[in-house]
């Protein structure tokens, strides 16, 4: 199922709220896509306020994975953009956080070889406007219904 919405950055926390209603399944995986500087990590900071996280949110671009704890969850934020393949997230011991939710940035550099996600983000920048963006948003699981 995809789903298609174009937004601007104050509106990302009114789509973050609409599909947590609708992510229930524990634990789970989102992958985020995107050209550098389309919003990845700016959905990810609105994903994480959403559920209580009010410390600072930066892509952890060098140390490739930052954990981030709630009163319910566990989620790590990955972002694989610095990496060459699935043998680098084994050697840091991805094994370890797949029990937990993850939010994946560049995942196709060698996450999406390892797990599924049960919903991908695509974030491109608007022809029309470049305050805006085109989220395109597949859910990959009957668990998950986007209206």
């Amino acid at each position: 199922m995809k789903w298609v919405k174009i937004l601007s950055e104050p509106e990302i926390g009114v789509l973050v709220q609409s599909l947590q209603a609708v992510v229930v399944k524990r634990p789970y995986i989102i992958f985020l896509s995107g050209t550098l500087g389309a919003g990845k990590t700016a959905f990810i900071r609105h994903w994480l306020m959403a559920l209580g996280v009010h410390e600072h949110v930066a892509s952890p671009t060098y140390s490739i994975v930052q954990t981030y704890t709630t009163a319910d969850d566990t989620l790590h934020h990955f972002d694989c953009y610095r990496l060459s393949g699935v043998e680098m997230l084994y050697d840091m011991g991805v094994e370890d956080y797949l029990r937990d939710n993850m939010l994946v940035e560049w995942a196709e550099n060698g996450m999406d070889s390892l797990v599924k996600p049960d919903l991908t983000i695509d974030i491109a920048f608007s022809s029309d406007d470049d305050r805006f963006r085109v989220y395109t948003i597949t859910s990959y699981t009957s668990d998950i219904t986007l209206n």
